[in-house]
């Protein structure tokens, strides 16, 4: 039996009219030509959010291009994309956009033979644990609608992780996918459109922009003539990079009992990847970059930013501003946020939200996805001192963190050995005093506490005038004495009324305090 499923024209993509409103699924074609009407794009999890926004902009990049700066600018004055080069486009290539074409289903690649597995590893979930993310709690999960199976394809795509996977003659080792372990930035507009204009970078090519390649070879994967092998491959240009095929997929559809089209397995097996030795950055705009200073011969010199679990984004965030000649590589997608400013496209004054998405696992174990707005004034990507201020910020932060931890530790060496603070006295094992600490968890209450805090001084810190930091510097540190004030007594609450526990709280409570004191003094 033949199946298929339109992508041109049938409801697929999940937007949001406005604030509040539920999400509905809408067309590749009309979520481009009516992307001004949408607020936002939003996936099933943060990885289909960023894996549907680049298929469209790999498509906006094929109809507008935008050469320059102006280019750009007629686009974003128009307030909606002009709606002929989308649909002859569309039109165009319609053929590669059916999910379960015969001999090109759209983002896959027929394999010579059927070793499909349960269609629960399309969204990052083991065959023999269907609860990892969603709590399915069945024996098989459930097949899904064609519209959630072409969402999970474009994201396994992008970020599934290494390990082994299946091929002709057995089993072959894949690495992983590009983004996968990287926290992507997205920027963030007031609809759709919006989204989509300041994520659409310069396209020249012989420009450099976003990089060197041939403009006449890139093509994304549905235009490209060879079918997705198990080779090593280097991304041919940025509609490729956009586009990179790491897995060759075939997905299986079928009838359900009542009759629905459904898709319930699918084959998944190793694709395209780097060679060795290719360095992502510099051809990845989404991306953040950050220098391994101690990097060997093995290993990546410029490894992307990537999420750390309990860590909040915002610690890193001074890697989204910061000049590339540093330490770190900011995303190219803001590099060409500043060249927009400068041509008066955008201004200075403007506060954007960035979302960072991203995927984080331990080896194939899938750990968690993670996504975090930020505020963005734009200010920040033209001042190297409001730069510097940001990063004072952030070193006060990091400075309250540290004295949170050790103060936290003292209290629980002394709950396990009394005399431990004197000359001496019995010092209890390292390792049980951390557990110790560890289990008042300061340090997530610390973080949280003050993140809203970090958002509203960036936003007073884009406004302030130089005479006028040390100031907003001297506000900052006293959010930070709070909030490990707040996450100390909060960590130790936990604890029985005897004397010993109360003389370990009274004397970490000290300890605390006086390193605080000295942060004020670094600072004022």
């Amino acid at each position: 039996m033949t199946f298929t499923f339109d992508l041109v024209d049938q409801p697929w993509l999940p937007c949001r009219r406005g604030p509040g409103q539920a999400l509905e699924e809408v067309s590749l074609s009309d979520a481009l030509i009516r992307a001004h009407d949408f607020q936002e794009l939003v996936g099933d999890n943060p990885l289909v959010t960023v894996a549907a926004h680049r298929l469209l902009l790999a498509i906006l990049h094929r109809c507008f291009g935008p050469a320059d700066a102006k280019a750009w600018g007629t686009l974003w004055k128009g307030g909606r994309f002009p709606a002929d080069p989308v649909k002859k486009y569309l039109e165009a290539w319609r053929h590669r956009f059916d999910l379960f074409h015969q001999e090109r289903p759209f983002y896959q690649a027929p394999v010579g033979f059927d070793r499909a597995r349960s269609i629960a590893c399309l969204k990052f979930q083991a065959d023999n644990n269907p609860t990892l993310f969603d709590h399915t709690t069945t024996d098989a999960p459930p097949a899904l609608r064609p519209s959630e199976a072409a969402r999970h394809l474009l994201a396994y795509q992008s970020f599934d992780f290494g390990g082994i996977k299946s091929a002709e003659n057995g089993k072959e080792s894949a690495k992983a996918a590009p983004l996968n372990q990287c926290a992507t930035v997205l920027v963030r507009g007031a609809s759709l459109f919006q989204s989509l204009m300041l994520n659409l970078h310069r396209y020249a090519p012989e420009h450099g922009a976003p990089f060197r390649f041939d403009a006449a070879e890139d093509a994304p994967a549905w235009e490209r003539a060879d079918i997705t092998r198990s080779v090593d491959r280097y991304p041919i240009g940025y509609l490729d990079v956009l586009t990179y095929q790491s897995r060759r997929i075939l997905l299986k559809p079928e009838l359900s009992e009542g009759g629905d089209l459904v898709v319930a397995s699918a084959v998944l097996m190793k694709g395209y990847q780097a060679p060795e030795g290719h360095e992502w950055r510099g051809k990845e705009t989404m991306v953040p970059f950050r220098r391994y200073l101690k990097a060997t011969s093995a290993d990546a010199p410029w490894p992307p930013l990537r999420f750390t679990e309990g860590r909040h984004f915002f610690r890193d965030s001074l890697a989204l501003v910061q000049s590339a000649s540093g330490d770190a590589a900011p995303p190219k997608s803001l590099d060409w946020l500043r060249d927009l400013m400068a041509e008066g496209h955008l201004e200075e004054a403007q506060v954007l939200p960035v979302d960072v998405l991203g995927f984080t696992v331990d080896r194939a174990k899938p750990l968690f996805w993670k996504h975090e707005r930020l505020p963005l004034p734009l200010v920040l990507l033209n001042s190297e001192v409001l730069v510097e201020g940001l990063k004072e910020m952030l070193d006060a932060s990091e400075t309250g963190g540290n004295a949170l931890r050790k103060a936290v530790f003292f209290a629980a060496e002394l709950l396990l050995g009394p005399t431990a603070d004197q000359d001496n006295g019995r010092k209890p094992d390292r390792g049980e005093a951390g557990r110790l600490a560890d289990s008042m968890s300061p340090e997530a209450s610390y973080w949280s506490l003050l993140e809203p805090a970090f958002h509203r001084h960036v936003l007073d810190l884009s406004r302030t005038k130089c005479d006028e930091f040390d100031a907003l510097l001297d506000r900052w540190v006293r959010e930070v004495e709070g909030a490990a004030q707040r996450s100390f007594d909060e960590g130790l609450r936990s604890l029985d009324v005897s004397g010993r526990s109360l003389k370990a709280a009274a004397r970490g409570r000290q300890t605390l305090e006086r390193a605080l004191r000295s942060l004020r003094k670094a600072e004022v």
